[in-house]
Parts: structure tokens; sequence; C-alpha cells
């Protein structure tokens, strides 16, 4: 029976995803709010009727501060709007959603617009002193002419996107624990590398055919999702994936893995690691990137009585926090809440399409192995990011969540018997969000 007050997605949208290329020049407001402006019109939606705009980025740039708040207005969204950003990592959309309806059961509103963005092209830097610190820009540039070798002494300059793709509780890099669970979970290279070539296959097909058309809006001049196609070559060649330098290797340059064992002894000896096998590539990780995506949030009440379309029911939504050192697997406990109660197995199948972001190779199959073997439920691999994933889109950190809820209104899209859908996410520091959509 259906339920009035049930959560719905009226509908959802995102940008292109690209690598540094035609979005870079955008600012992040005018990235998110044609989207906005889109949605409305294409649902005949009047501005007047949002009751407030939340939006997941991670890094969010000084200019654009509180960029809820800008894209709405630039998005002719009235000032009675109630906009604030939400920053939870690389679940700051999904963590958007669940914060909109939390909205909606207080009785704050009743319709939502949800934006997630990133801008990782225009990460910049930031400058760190060791002395006095300098009051003004005019000062720094001053300070450098003087004494170029004085000032690099006394001032470190350090680069936004590494920082923020870092865990500093534990001085951990994103792409340190792929590697961690890697051998945690006993996932070799060429396990890695075999589903990373899957998922690239899947990635340009999806793209050539426009299959995910309906759910992007092409801008400036970009219509579709560049990366896999960019390395769309890489399939013709057997030995692609396995030329890359592995990124813990002992003559890397990055960090040898005896190091990084190491570094953190006291983790790996918790965890049960006692020797790092060097497995991480670039190849099988995902990519910085640049994106934003929306979606429309109402009661399914609401939708009724507004005469709009309704494309998802939320069914059941979940949070899972769990030891930052192997954050990735933080999924597989959310979404076994979600399937719960056990037997979870039975649920599963009753499951047609998964949609799961992939920071790594190492970090999805984890889940994938983590899921099977201790929480007692299969992910279908038949099933699962059937259009590919972020390992080939690119992951714009506070966008990548609502790509996978387009994706699964590209898959219901595509095949009228598909019912249920499962989406998640993991996120630096340890946590995992998992949604459970119906047609």
């Amino acid at each position: 029976m259906k339920n009035e007050n049930s959560f719905v997605i009226v509908d959802a949208l995102r940008t292109p995803f690209c690598q540094g290329n035609k979005l870079k020049d955008i600012a992040a407001d005018d990235l998110l709010s044609p989207l906005f402006r889109e949605l409305l019109k294409r649902n005949q939606l009047s501005p007047e009727r949002v009751s407030g705009v939340i939006t997941g980025t991670v890094l969010q740039d000084s200019r654009w501060t509180n960029i809820s708040r800008m894209a709405s207005q630039k998005a002719g969204i009235p000032p009675a709007s109630i906009d604030y950003t939400l920053q939870a990592n690389c679940n700051s959309s999904f963590m958007s959603l669940s914060a909109a309806m939390g909205e909606i059961l207080q009785g704050h509103g009743d319709l939502f617009l949800i934006g997630g963005v990133e801008m990782m092209s225009r990460y910049g830097y930031r400058l760190e002193s060791r002395g006095a610190g300098f009051e003004s820009g005019e000062e720094i540039a001053r300070a450098l002419k003087e004494d170029p070798e004085g000032f690099i002494g006394e001032n470190d300059f350090i680069h936004c996107l590494t920082e923020a793709l870092t865990d500093t509780n534990n001085d951990l890099s994103m792409i340190e624990i792929g590697e961690i669970m890697a051998n945690r979970y006993q996932i070799g290279r060429e396990e890695q590398e075999e589903y990373t070539r899957r998922n690239l296959e899947r990635a340009v097909k999806a793209v050539e055919s426009g299959i995910l058309d309906t759910y992007i809006l092409p801008l400036d001049g970009l219509p579709s999702d560049s990366y896999p196609l960019n390395r769309k070559r890489m399939l013709r060649r057997d030995d692609s994936f396995s030329r890359a330098d592995l990124v813990f290797a002992e003559d890397s340059p990055f960090l040898p893995a005896s190091k990084l064992l190491e570094k953190h002894k006291e983790q790996m000896n918790r965890l049960g690691i006692t020797n790092i096998e060097p497995t991480v590539t670039m190849y099988t990780s995902s990519i910085p990137g640049d994106g934003a995506g929306a979606m429309i949030l109402t009661t399914e009440k609401r939708a009724c009585e507004l005469a709009l379309p309704i494309r998802l029911r939320i069914a059941d939504w979940a949070k899972a926090g769990v030891d930052p050192v192997i954050m990735g697997i933080a999924p597989a406990y959310s979404t076994a809440r979600i399937l719960s109660p056990p037997p979870l197995a039975e649920s599963a199948g009753e499951i047609d399409i998964w949609e799961i972001h992939e920071a790594f190779a190492s970090q999805a199959l984890s889940v994938y192995k983590e899921s099977r073997e201790n929480l007692g439920y299969t992910w279908d691999q038949d099933k699962t990011n059937i259009y590919g994933g972020s390992l080939a889109y690119t992951h714009p950190l506070g966008a990548t969540n609502i790509r996978l809820v387009c994706n699964i209104l590209s898959a219901f899209d595509e095949d009228k018997s598909r019912l249920k859908a499962l989406a998640c996410g993991c996120a630096g520091g340890g946590l995992g969000v998992s949604f459970l959509f119906t047609r």
C-alpha cells in the first residue's frame, strides 16, 4: 500500500563529469544553478514552491560560501527559501538528502532541492606561515619579492586537494587507505585491473549509447561525460592497465610499501597486517573531477497535490560508521542495515540495480568480499554499476552520490521490470550511507 507521506524523488539531473576540461572555468554556483532552473522548468514547478536548498560539497571555496544560497538566488528561487550547505566528505549529497528529509519531518518545509557539487580542478593552495604571518595578499607578494629564499624557509604552500583527500587524524591519504584495504582484504592487482577494465567497458558503452543523457544537462559545449571516452583506447590493449606503476612500489617517489607499513604500524597491528604488498595503481583509483548534480525531494502527498511526476520512492536509508583506516568498507555495513533483518541474502536478491561509489577498485572489491564472507549477502555483479562507476567517470566528491541516483533513473527507464535499486557510498573518516529506492 502506498504511503502518501513517503519521501519521493521527483527528478534528478547532473552535469557531465570531467577532469580539468570544459567545466574548469565555470564557477561552482554557475555549475549548480542551471541544474536547479532546468529541474524546475522541466517539471513545471514554480520556484515559490521550493522550501529550501541543501547542497553537499567537500571543499567550499571562500568565494562561494554557502553555495546553496548563492546557487538558489541565481536560479531565481525566492529569498524566503531556507538554503544551507553540508559537508560529509564523499557522502555530502546523500547526507544533504537525509537532512532535507529531516527538515520535512520537522515541519520546516515540504519540497527541497538537493544539490551536490565539486570543482576539484579549481582547488587552490593555502599558505601556512611558521613566522608572524601576513595580513594581506599585498604583504605576501611584497615579502616574496623582497626575500624569496627567506619566504620559502618561513612558509609552506599546501595543496588543498591533497589535504582534502587526507584523513588528518590518522595522517592517511585516501590512496594509502586504498592500499591498506587491498592488503587487509587480500585483493590482488590483477583482480583490481580486471574490475577496472570491466567498469570502463560499461561506461564507454553507456556514454556512446546515450542511455544516460535524459539525466545529463550539457554545459559549455560539453554534451556528456568525457573521461570514459578519453580512456577508451586503454581497452584496445591487454596490457594497458598492467603497464601502470605501482603507487607504493619500493622505488616509488610517493611512499614505498615498507615505509607505509612503518608509518602506520599501530593501525596495521590492529588490522592484523604484517606486510604490505603493493597492488594499487593510479589506473585502479578514482580520479578527481568536476561536476554537479541536483534532485527534487518531496512527499508523495505533496507531489500529487502539485501534479508532479514521481520517479523514485525512498523505501529506506541507513548509515554506518567504521574504522577510518579502512573507511571504504562502510557501505557494506550501511547496506546490511537496510537489508536486515536476516536472512540478508533474501532481501539482497530482490534488488534489481546496485550502485556503489568506487573510491578505488580495491575498496569496492573489499565491500563485496566483506558482505559475502562476513555479513551474509552478495552483490550481484551483473546488476552492480551496470553503466560503470567512479573509476570510469571521475569522482567530483560532493556530486558523485547524485550521479548514482541518475544512473538508477536511467536503469529504470531502460527496463520497466526493474523495481528496486540500492545506492551507497563511502566517505573519508569512515562513514557509509545507503539508500533503497523503488520505482
